[in-house]
């Protein structure tokens, strides 16, 4: 069942006059100018790793107390990460969120207090997950070096259990529910969660993620199949329409039909442009890698920031926003 948005999620005339304090010259850490800037803004969307995340995967403190200020503001504060809906909700509770809305596998899936919204979920469809269960499996060079997860929302089948990719993943991913599958278990039998929201390959680095996603790529050229890279070494695959330029639209359209103009968001990474595309300013951040970069000095709602992840930068650009204290 979904539910529908809460009293203050009602368009911009009831979350809050916010007008005037949120533009100022950010000319100390943008590359470029800042003069068109929303000035008038209501919600703001936050990548997690890599972006509100340092490299020790924290949020700085100056960070928090600044994400408090624009919720006193009245700004809804919006997750939207590749992460599953478990591994995001910790994040939300850390920074204070009340009554939230996430996004989460890239857009697959929407979430608001737990429950879908329309047009919220995103799935892979059985057949074109089970076509890249066995083009994996067709690549017998790649057995023993690489490992495939199922995500339905938070439920995660897997094969492997005991490899030091595995091992690690489940580290950082400590709240997902796993469960082995044998060794030998074919598609099916991933299928029983429901059809997946992600499917999620763990290679041992780049080189290797690049030509599993290539491989990949090449036999799945004819599903409905977004694959990218993530964090280096992980290949990911989602329907071709659970993005995050897919999915600001749908939460925009959730709350009262917002107009983008009045959102903002912050992200490191090439799918976070998808953002602004959609029409939202996007806050690039200084970490973002060079082709990302290189991409978004071509786009009109894009600010390259030249501080990181590492400097706070998602805290410095909200004080700069609101005006410092």
């Amino acid at each position: 069942m979904t539910q529908g948005p809460p009293d203050r999620y009602r368009g911009p005339a009831s979350i809050g006059e916010v007008a005037g304090k949120i533009i100022r010259p950010l000319v100390n850490f943008l590359n470029g100018s800042s003069k068109d800037i929303p000035k008038d803004i209501y919600v703001a969307f936050f990548d997690i790793d890599g972006t509100l995340h340092d490299n020790n995967h924290e949020i700085p403190d100056a960070t928090l107390g600044r994400l408090e200020k624009a919720r006193q503001e009245r700004i809804i504060e919006i997750l939207i990460s590749g992460r599953a809906p478990a591994s995001i909700y910790p994040v939300v509770e850390l920074i204070g969120i009340p009554d939230p809305i996430i996004v989460a596998h890239h857009g697959a899936r929407i979430e608001y207090k737990g429950s879908l919204i329309p047009n919220g979920s995103k799935p892979i469809p059985y057949e074109s997950a089970k076509n890249a269960i066995e083009a994996l499996d067709g690549r017998h060079d790649l057995w023993n070096k690489v490992d495939l997860l199922y995500f339905n929302n938070n439920v995660v089948p897997h094969r492997e259990d005991d490899s030091p990719r595995m091992e690690e993943y489940r580290r950082r991913n400590p709240n997902l529910d796993y469960f082995k599958l044998g060794d030998d278990a074919t598609p099916d039998k991933f299928f029983g969660p429901g059809e997946p929201d992600k499917l999620v390959v763990l290679t041992n680095g780049p080189e290797e993620a690049q030509d599993v996603k290539s491989y990949l790529e090449a036999m799945l050229d004819k599903e409905p199949l977004a694959i990218n890279l993530t964090n280096g070494r992980y290949v990911e695959l989602t329907h071709e329409d659970a993005t995050k330029g897919n999915s600001v639209k749908i939460v925009l359209d959730y709350l009262r039909g917002m107009d983008p103009k009045h959102a903002i968001a912050f992200g490191d990474g090439m799918d976070d442009l998808e953002m602004a595309d959609a029409g939202v300013w996007t806050f690039l951040m200084g970490n973002a890698s060079e082709a990302t970069k290189a991409k978004a000095r071509g786009m009109k709602r894009v600010t390259l920031l030249d501080i990181t992840n590492e400097d706070g930068a998602v805290g410095e650009v909200l004080a700069e926003l609101m005006g410092r204290e």
